[in-house]
Order: C-alpha cells, then sequence, then structure tokens
C-alpha cells in the first residue's frame, strides 16, 4: 500500500496590505491504491470521470475528503475531480483524480 497526502487550501495569513494569503496545507494522510484509467472509462465526455486520470482506492484516512482538496502520490499533486464511497458502505473511498502542472 502506498501513503497518500491529502491537502486542503486554506488561508495561511495576509500581505502588507491585508489580503489574504492561501496556501496548500496538510489536511490529513491516508493510504491506499492507485491505478490509471484507461479506454472507455477515461474518454467517456458525458461523465465526472471525462476529466480523471487516475483512481486512487483510499482506506481511513480519518478526515473527509472533497473535491476542494488535492492529492499529494510520490511527489506528484493531483487535483481530486470526485470522491466516491461505493454502495454507501464505507469500506473505502474511489477518489478519482488528474495530474496538476
Amino acid at each position: 500500500m502506498k501513503e497518500f497526502i491529502i491537502q486542503e487550501f486554506e488561508k495561511a495569513g495576509e500581505d502588507r496590505l491585508g489580503d489574504p494569503i492561501f496556501e496548500w496545507t496538510e489536511k490529513c494522510r491516508a493510504k491506499g491504491y492507485m491505478d490509471l484509467l484507461s479506454g472507455k472509462e477515461a474518454t467517456d465526455d458525458k461523465n465526472f470521470l471525462a476529466k480523471a486520470t487516475h483512481v486512487a482506492i483510499i482506506f481511513d484516512s480519518g478526515k473527509p475528503i472533497t473535491n476542494r482538496d488535492r492529492l499529494i502520490h510520490d511527489g506528484t499533486a493531483y487535483e481530486i475531480t470526485y470522491v466516491d464511497n461505493p454502495m454507501g458502505l464505507g469500506s473505502h473511498l474511489e477518489v478519482f483524480v488528474k495530474g496538476v502542472e
């Protein structure tokens, strides 16, 4: 199993003019697996997977994961496009992601 870092974009302070400064900060760590999406999964433009390039299967993150967060895997940042709790069982999350440049 691999370790993922889940980050959230939050206010980190203010600049000299009093404007907020935001940055990505660690929200939690989770263990799981990542796989490349291929074929119809990655190309069907009529569903939420159209933007995703990979899916991460995550077990027990300890905190909620949303599409406003991002995932770090092996030093690469991924935008979270969709989070699914299959059949509402709570055993794991399927987190659909795409690479961020």
